[in-house]
C-alpha cells in the first residue's frame, strides 16, 4: 500500500522562483519497514547548471537531516500541534540538489498534516511486491476494484498516538547541521532507528490492548490488524490455517444459519465466501497473495472447516469437496491435532495384477508418459486433447480402473495438450516394480519390460499401446497403400515393438534413423497390405479408429489425380509450413470441405471401399502388347520408375516397377531372348533422367543427360546452319519443345504433363540456345572462347555453372570442329 501526501497549492520559493505543479510524497511500506519518496514536476526551469524542458521532471528522494516543513506553503499547514509558519526565505537561491536511493525518511515530523491523500490498490500484487501496512478504519476502500481515494483523514489513528516529548526529541536530532547541508540538501537510505522504535511501540500498545479481559480472541485481532509477511509460502499455510479457523469461530452463528437454509454444495459457495471477506478484513490477503495463492486459500476454507468439524469425515471425503491433495489435510491434521477416521488408505500398496490392462497402461507410460521421484511422486501422461478428445476419455478411465484414482487434468494453455496426473509414492514405486524407470525416458533409454514380451496377448496390449501414443497410420501417395510407422527416441524400445511384430508374424524392415526430426530419433515402418491389415484386425489401436475417415478420404482423392493436384494445393496453401501437414482435426475437416467442393463421393461406403481396396492386393494382370510396349519405354527412359511414371501421367495406368520388370522378363522368354543381356546392354547405355528441384518459388533442372544434350544440341545447330543463324534463342526453343512426337525425346517430354516441369525444361533448352549461339559467334570472329568470362558477363545472366558451360563448348568442339580450326 502507499500513502500520499499531496501539498496543495504549491509555491515553494526556494528554486528562484520556479513554480512547480504540485508537491506529492510517498510514504511506502514493505515487511513492516517504511520509506517515503517525493516528485515534484516543474512547469520551467532554467538553471545555470542543468536546462529542463516542459515535459522533464525532478525527483526528490526523502530528506535526510532537513524538516520537511520548509519545502512547503508559507500557508494552511501545520505540522504537529505547532502552528508556526516556516521560515522560507532561507532556502532563496539554493542551486544544487542530490538524490539518493532508498529514502527512509522520520515519520514523526509528518504527523498532523492536515492535507494529504490515500491510494489504495484493491487489486492482487505478486509475490515480489507483497507490501502492508498497519492503517485500519481510516480507510474506507472502494471496493469496486478501481483506486479509491481518500482525504482529510488522520495519518495515524488516535490510539495509536506518540509521546509529543519523544517526537520532539527526535525531530531535534534531524535538524540541519551546517550551511553547507542547507545549500546541498542530501538525501540516503535511513538506516536502522527510529521506524523500528515506533513499529515496536505501536506492536506493544496492541499486545496491551489486546490483553483486555473484555475482549475476545478475535475481536482483539481484528483491532489490531495486523498484516502477515508471505515470505515462506510453507509457514504462510500453517497462519492461514489457524486465521481460517479463527473466523470460522467468530462466524459460527452465522454459519450455522447458512447449513439449516442451503445444501451441500450451496452451503461452501456461502462459506467460501463469508470467510474470504473475514480473512481479508483481518489481513488483506486480497493485497498480499499472488492470484493462485488465493485460489488454494478459497479451497483451503471448506477443508478446514470439515477438518476442525465435531465429527469430521475420513480424509478421502474432505479431498474430493475441497479439491486439495491429501498433504495440504495431512498439514492441517498436524495443526489442529485432529486424527481423521479411516477410509481407503491411500498409502497403502496397490498390489497391481500383472493384467491385459496394465500391459496397455505400461505401453501409455512409454509412450507418452513419464515418472518422476525426485521433487514429489507423480504419473504423468501427456496426450492431445484437442485432435484426439476421445483418446483423452479412453486413458483417463483406464486409469481409473487400474488405479483406483481419477487423475487430475492440466490442460495447455497455449498448446493442444493435457497432463492427466495421478499423485503418490506408493503408486510410483509400484510402477517401478513392474519394470518403469522414473527420469527421463531417452537418456534412460527404456524398453518393454520383459514379463509383457513372454506373453502373447500382454504383447498385444502393449502394442496397441505404443501404437496409439508414438504410431501414425499415413497413406503413400505411389501405390495408394495405407502404412503404419511407429517413432521414438528410444532405439530399445523400437527395437522392442519390431521384435513383438515379428512374433505375431508381422514383417518388418530394418530401423531407421528419422533425420527430418532428429538424428537421435528412430522409427521402423510396416510397408506391406497384409501385414498393416494383420496388425490392425489383431491389435485393434484406438488411433486407426480416429484416423480412418482421414485416410479414406485421401485415398479417395488419390483415385482421382487432377483433382488430388487441386486438393494438394490448397492444402499447401493453407497449411505453407510442411510440418503442419500432418493428421489434425484442422486438416481433416479442411480435407473433407475440398472433397466436398471438387465433387469426391466421400460417404462411409466410399471410405470403407476405398480403404478395402488397399488393403487388397490386385496383381496387374499380364498382356504381351502391354509388356512389348513397356520394354520400349524402358530402352528410351533407362528407368523402372520412370516408365511408370509415364503410365500413370499418359495411360493412367499404376502397375507396380516389379510388376513391370516381371511382365518385360516374361514377354522375351516368349520370344526366345535373354533378359539379362538386354538389362545390361541398357546399363551401360547409362540413360539417366531429368532431375527437376525447386529452389525457392521455381522449379529449375538440376541435372540434364548428356545424351539427351547432345541430341539437342544437334537439333538446335541444324536449324541455325539452315537460317543462316537468323533465329532468336526463344524461336529456337519454340521449335524443340514443339517436337514431341520425336522418340529420341521421349524422356524429356513425358514430363511436359507437369507445368511446372515443362516451364523449367522450357528455360533450359532456351539458355542452352543461347549458348550455342554466342559460341557460334565467338568462332566466326576467331575468338577464343573462355568459360569463366561467359559466366561472370552480367549482360548474359546464364543459369549455368563455370563446370557446365566448359563441359557444353567442349561438346560443341566435338560435333562441329571444323568452325573452331583457330
Amino acid at each position: 500500500m502507499i500513502l500520499t501526501m499531496k501539498v496543495i497549492p504549491p509555491n515553494i520559493k526556494h528554486l528562484k522562483g520556479r513554480e512547480p505543479s504540485n508537491m506529492t510524497m510517498n510514504l511506502k511500506c514493505d515487511s513492516g519497514r517504511c520509506r517515503w519518496s517525493g516528485r515534484i514536476p516543474l512547469r520551467s526551469m532554467n538553471d545555470k547548471e542543468k536546462d529542463f524542458d516542459e515535459d522533464d521532471e525532478f525527483v526528490l528522494d526523502v530528506l535526510k537531516k532537513s524538516d520537511f516543513s520548509k519545502y512547503n506553503s508559507k500557508k494552511s499547514f501545520e505540522f504537529g500541534e505547532s502552528t508556526e509558519k516556516p521560515d522560507i526565505s532561507k532556502y532563496e537561491g539554493l542551486k544544487s540538489f542530490k538524490f539518493g536511493k532508498n529514502p527512509q525518511p522520520d515519520p514523526y515530523k509528518y504527523i498532523g498534516l492536515e492535507e494529504f491523500v490515500f491510494h489504495y490498490n484493491q487489486s492482487p500484487i505478486s509475490q515480489n511486491r507483497r507490501s502492508s501496512i498497519p492503517f485500519k478504519s481510516n480507510l474506507e476502500r472502494n471496493m469496486t476494484g478501481e483506486k479509491a481515494v481518500i482525504e482529510n483523514k488522520e495519518l495515524i489513528d488516535k490510539d495509536i498516538e506518540l509521546n509529543i516529548k519523544e517526537r520532539q526529541t527526535f525531530m531535534a536530532k534531524k535538524q540541519v547541521e551546517s550551511d553547507k547541508e542547507k545549500q546541498e540538501i542530501y538525501f540516503a537510505p535511513y538506516e536502522e532507528g527510529p521506524l523500528r522504535k515506533y513499529l515496536t511501540q505501536i506492536k506493544q500498545k496492541e499486545k496491551n490492548f489486546s490483553n483486555d479481559s473484555n475482549k475476545s480472541e478475535f475481536e482483539s485481532n481484528q483491532e489490531r490488524n495486523v498484516s502477515v509477511t508471505y515470505d515462506d509460502w510453507a509457514n504462510t499455510k500453517k497462519q492461514i490455517f489457524k486465521l481460517i479457523y479463527e473466523c470460522i469461530l467468530y462466524n459460527k452463528n452465522q454459519i450455522n444459519k447458512f447449513k439449516s437454509l442451503s445444501n451441500y454444495s450451496e452451503f461452501f459457495e456461502n462459506l467460501k465466501i463469508l470467510i474470504y471477506n473475514c480473512l481479508n478484513s483481518k489481513s488483506n490477503i486480497s493485497q498480499n497473495l499472488t492470484a493462485k495463492q488465493l485460489s488454494l486459500v478459497m479451497r483451503f476454507i471448506p477443508a478446514v472447516y470439515l477438518v476442525t468439524s465435531k465429527h469430521p469425515p475420513n480424509i478421502q471425503k474432505i479431498c474430493d469437496a475441497s479439491n486439495l491433495h491429501h498433504s495440504h489435510i495431512d498439514l492441517m491434521t498436524e495443526i489442529f491435532g485432529v486424527k481423521l477416521p479411516k477410509a481407503y488408505d491411500i498409502y497403502k500398496t496397490l498390489n497391481l495384477k500383472r493384467t491385459e490392462e496394465l500391459s496397455e497402461m505400461v505401453s501409455i507410460i512409454l509412450g507418452d508418459g513419464s515418472l518422476q521421484d525426485e521433487h514429489g511422486y507423480n504419473l504423468t501422461i501427456s496426450l492431445n486433447r484437442i485432435d484426439e478428445p476421445e483418446y483423452v476419455e479412453y486413458v483417463a478411465d483406464l486409469m481409473e480402473r487400474l488405479f483406483k484414482e481419477k487423475p487430475k487434468r492440466y490442460p495447455s494453455k497455449k498448446g493442444k495438450g493435457v497432463r492427466l496426473v495421478l499423485y503418490g509414492k506408493s503408486l510410483v514405486e509400484e510402477l517401478k516394480s513392474h519394470g518403469l524407470v522414473s527420469g527421463d525416458k531417452v537418456q534412460n533409454q527404456v524398453s518393454v519390460p520383459i514379463w509383457i514380451k513372454r506373453n502373447t496377448n500382454l504383447m498385444i496390449k502393449c502394442l496397441k499401446g505404443l501404437t496409439d501414443t508414438d504410431g501414425n497410420f499415413t497413406v503413400d501417395k505411389a501405390d495408394r497403400m495405407i502404412l503404419l510407422a511407429f517413432t521414438n527416441a528410444s532405439h530399445p524400445l523400437v527395437k522392442d515393438f519390431k521384435s513383438m511384430c515379428n512374433s505375431l508374424g508381422i514383417e518388418t524392415p530394418n530401423i531407421t534413423p528419422d533425420y527430418r526430426q532428429d538424428k537421435n530419433v528412430f522409427y521402423v515402418r510396416i510397408k506391406k497390405r497384409d501385414y498393416v491389415k494383420k496388425f490392425i484386425a489383431i491389435v485393434r489401436p484406438q488411433k486407426w479408429n480416429y484416423h480412418r475417415n482421414y485416410i479414406g478420404m485421401r485415398l479417395i482423392a488419390l483415385q482421382n489425380p487432377e483433382i488430388n493436384k487441386k486438393i494438394e494445393r490448397d492444402i499447401k496453401l493453407a497449411f505453407p509450413d510442411r510440418k503442419q501437414i500432418q493428421y489434425s482435426k484442422k486438416l481433416e475437416a479442411l480435407l473433407e470441405r475440398l472433397c466436398i467442393k471438387y465433387g469426391l463421393n466421400i460417404s462411409s461406403q466410399a471410405i470403407d471401399n476405398a480403404i478395402n481396396n488397399a488393403f487388397e492386393f490386385k496383381e496387374f494382370p499380364y498382356r504381351k502388347e502391354h509388356a512389348a510396349g513397356w520394354k520400349t519405354l524402358y530402352e528410351q527412359l533407362g528407368s523402372f520408375q520412370a516408365v511408370r511414371k509415364y503410365l500413370e501421367l499418359y495411360h493412367d495406368l499404376s502397375p507396380k516397377w516389379e510388376t513391370i520388370q516381371k511382365h518385360i522378363k516374361i514377354y522375351m522368354t516368349e520370344k526366345g531372348e535373354n533378359y539379362d543381356s538386354w538389362f545390361e546392354k541398357i546399363k551401360e547405355a547409362n540413360l539417366r533422367p531429368i532431375v527437376i528441384d525447386k529452389q525457392g518459388n521455381k522449379w529449375i533442372v538440376t541435372q540434364f543427360p548428356s545424351d539427351l544434350r547432345r541430341i539437342i544440341i544437334k537439333m538446335i545447330w541444324q536449324i541455325l546452319i539452315e537460317s543462316d543463324f537468323n533465329v532468336s534463342p526463344f524461336q529456337l526453343a519454340q521449335m524443340i519443345s514443339q517436337d514431341e512426337k520425336n522418340p529420341k525425346l521421349i524422356r524429356m517430354f513425358f514430363l511436359y504433363k507437369e507445368p511446372s516441369y515443362k516451364q523449367a525444361i522450357f528455360d533450359y533448352i532456351l539458355n542452352l540456345a543461347r549458348l550455342i549461339q554466342i559460341t557460334f559467334r565467338l568462332s566466326r570472329l576467331s575468338r577464343k572462347i573462355r568459360p569463366y568470362k561467359l559466366k561472370n558477363d552480367p549482360s548474359l545472366n546464364l543459369p549455368f555453372s563455370r563446370w557446365q558451360i566448359t563441359e557444353i563448348i567442349n561438346e560443341i568442339k566435338s560435333l562441329y570442329p571444323e568452325y573452331f580450326y583457330y
